[in-house]
């Protein structure tokens, strides 16, 4: 079922943006914007409350008795984004705290006027999961089937965000729920000298940043990677592709823990001669899976074919570039720990016109 959740605070019916994710179960929803609104917020604050619930149990924590004590995990969940400044770069499964001013990048000038439904998130889910701690009931609600399906649980975020328009406009700041409507691949161009370069999306997309003219980027891009598209800067270009899409499964790969897979994918990386933004992007992308499987302790990272990945997921890239290297791991949870044959890796040469593209998904 197809339900709408993500809402301006400052819209009403006619000129609302939202965002759109496959709800398992929620309240109905009606015509009233308000309505909607706060039936968006609810959903958002029980959905928080199982996040933290299962952080809680799966990590063995007895000492977050108190809202305070809770709210310290938010920030820890969240990779230590507090004080509304959300880290846009890292999953963010449990509310931001103490929000009540903005990094200047969030904003550019604009006003969001409903920190107040935001703090009050986070105050409602620390005092619930205190409650629960101190009663005893913290398991039944780590228990809780999660509000949304499992695939788009594997990539939700929910932060305080702008919308960017095509003309480079920072829009109203506004609460959102954000569910990655496929697998989410970067791409990083290296010409030889500044031109221009255009990237055709594979028919598959379902989403893009920054938005392309159709299914096209066209920029201006330095040779150290630096993008201009509609006079704003980016250092990659991002899109995310349909579920429909699957890819074989290779019978070579690494076998990983929840514990020690940074680990292994730094040495991955480093062995394919990836850079630190490149690696970042990918451990991302890698994160929010096996984050989304609490009680898997492992998993098998594969690349994908090459052939397969430009049969599915054609890139038209003009001019042709010298290397087009597509480094997209499969991500696959096992229940138990098996031998598999490693594949050997070479560094990626970088001679001449260059793009790296990176990325991961569950198989």
């Amino acid at each position: 079922m197809k339900v709408l959740i993500g809402l301006d605070p400052q819209a009403n019916e006619n000129n609302a943006r939202r965002f759109f994710a496959g709800l398992q179960s929620t309240t109905a929803l009606d015509s009233s914007i308000t309505a909607a609104r706060q039936a968006f917020y609810s959903v958002i604050e029980d959905q928080y409350v199982i996040n933290v619930a299962k952080y809680i149990v799966t990590k063995h924590i007895t000492t977050a008795k108190t809202p305070a004590n809770v709210q310290q995990l938010f920030v820890e969940m969240n990779s230590n984004a507090s004080a509304c400044t959300p880290n846009r770069d890292a999953l963010q499964p449990a509310p931001l705290v103490n929000c009540s001013s903005f990094e200047p990048w969030m904003l550019l000038g604009t006003h969001f006027t409903d920190t107040t439904a935001v703090n009050s998130i986070a105050n409602d889910v620390a005092q619930k999961i205190a409650d629960a701690q101190n009663n005893g009931t913290i398991q039944n609600l780590a228990n809780q089937h999660d509000l949304f399906s499992s695939f788009e649980k594997n990539f939700l975020d929910f932060y305080l965000l702008t919308d960017t328009t095509t003309s480079g406009y920072m829009g109203p700041c506004y609460l959102s729920g954000v569910a990655i409507t496929g697998a989410s691949p970067s791409i990083f161009i290296y010409p030889s000298h500044s031109e221009m370069v255009s990237v055709m999306l594979p028919d598959s997309a379902t989403y893009a940043d920054p938005s392309p003219e159709g299914s096209l980027w066209n920029m201006n891009v330095k040779p150290n990677g630096d993008l201009k598209i509609y006079d704003e800067n980016f250092h990659y270009l991002y899109y995310e592709y349909t579920t429909q899409i699957h890819f074989t499964q290779p019978t070579n790969g690494f076998i990983v823990t929840s514990n020690n897979w940074q680990e292994i994918l730094n040495s991955i990386a480093n062995k394919l001669s990836l850079t630190e933004s490149e690696t970042n992007r990918l451990s991302l992308d890698i994160q929010k899976i096996i984050n989304s499987y609490p009680q898997t302790e492992y998993f098998k990272l594969s690349l994908a074919d090459q052939t397969e990945l430009n049969t599915l997921l054609p890139l038209h890239i003009n001019p042709a570039p010298t290397h087009l290297y597509r480094i997209n791991i499969i991500v696959h949870p096992l229940s138990a720990d098996i031998s598999l044959q490693q594949p050997t890796l070479t560094p990626l040469s970088r001679s001449g016109f260059t793009v790296v593209e990176v990325g991961a998904r569950e198989e």
